[in-house]
């Protein structure tokens, strides 16, 4: 019985270090979608070693496995914004009419205080 494993289940069983080879699954696997998505600082040169037409898929996901650093879902993970990036952001793009990166440097600088100021006069009214 063929099964198919995700792009995404490929991509994370790299990551954590566990294996999920199946011959049955082995349709599913599609090199360049992989290393696509594990594509970093830390990891180009080994994927830059598996970059060859006509390499069989068990060796690209062994070689794959073996290289890519384990703890790499938490070094490489999605930067959170802070609570006053999430809460006064907008309103400082809509006051002084600056870009996502002036407005995270102006958040810098400016005091709470200001940035409740700048929020109250962004009200505009209306239902809550």
């Amino acid at each position: 019985m063929k099964f198919k494993i995700s792009v995404t289940d490929w991509v994370n069983s790299i990551k954590t270090g566990e294996n999920v080879w199946d011959d049955d699954a082995e349709s599913s696997f599609a090199p360049y979608l992989v290393r696509r998505n594990l594509i970093c600082d830390s990891t180009i040169m080994d994927i830059n070693k598996v970059n060859v037409k006509g390499l069989d898929k068990k060796l690209v996901y062994d070689y794959l496995h073996q290289t890519t650093p384990r703890d790499m879902k938490t070094v490489h993970a999605r930067k959170q914004p802070n609570k006053l990036e999430k809460e006064y952001l907008q309103c400082v793009k809509d006051y002084y009419g600056y870009n996502d990166e002036k407005s995270r440097d102006a958040l810098r600088v400016l005091t709470v205080e200001q940035l409740e100021q700048i929020k109250t006069s962004q009200f505009k009214g209306g239902r809550t």
